[in-house]
């Protein structure tokens, strides 16, 4: 699928709309074994393709996805928290309305606020939402704990269901500043 694939044109009422184009970054370290569970979930989503919709593993190397936060509308990030609940817990919400304790509880967040204010600052800022799991240990090793690996499913289902409901709202055209889409569970805990 090429990037440029997502801009189908719907017409509601008297509006054209676009399809928004959807960014999911799978982010971590995937030799810190929980660490690598947004990898994991990114790597399984790509099994599945959907229109509009572009997922990437980036790892570590988050300022390598400044040209996918360019393209995108709507991005979700995949990532491990730690969030104080138990190990697997699920947290979601708009970055803008996580970011204060993503900060603390993910190493990657502040590459991502760098990609941020290095990606072009012409162009407006995508939506931008955080799903985080809560991992179970980090210490050296390439496999997920049993916990998450175990999870998985649950995982899978819920960042499929957030992708559709991204998916389902159509984007105006021409673009103005976006507004935060409503948190579907804010820093909801599954299980």
């Amino acid at each position: 699928m090429t990037l440029g694939s997502t801009d189908r044109l719907q017409k509601q009422g008297r509006r054209w709309r676009a399809r928004p184009r959807i960014l999911v970054l799978g982010l971590g370290n995937t030799l810190f074994s929980d660490d690598g569970v947004g990898v994991e979930i990114a790597t399984r989503l790509r099994e599945k393709p959907r229109v509009g919709v572009f997922v990437t593993e980036v790892g570590t190397s988050i300022l390598a996805a400044i040209p996918f936060l360019e393209w995108a509308d709507r991005v979700l990030i995949i990532d491990s928290m730690k969030g104080g609940k138990a190990p697997g817990s699920i947290y979601y919400g708009a970055y803008d309305d996580v970011r204060p304790s993503f900060e603390d509880r993910s190493i990657h967040e502040r590459s991502i606020s760098l990609a941020l204010e290095l990606s072009n600052r012409n162009l407006k800022a995508p939506e931008i939402h955080a799903l985080g799991i809560e991992p179970a240990r980090l210490d050296l090793g390439c496999s997920l704990s049993e916990t998450l690996t175990s999870r998985m499913p649950l995982y899978l289902e819920y960042a499929e269901k957030l992708i559709e409901a991204f998916r389902a709202e159509p984007r105006e055209l021409p673009q103005s500043k976006p507004k935060l889409v409503r948190a579907l569970a804010s820093a909801a805990e599954l299980g």
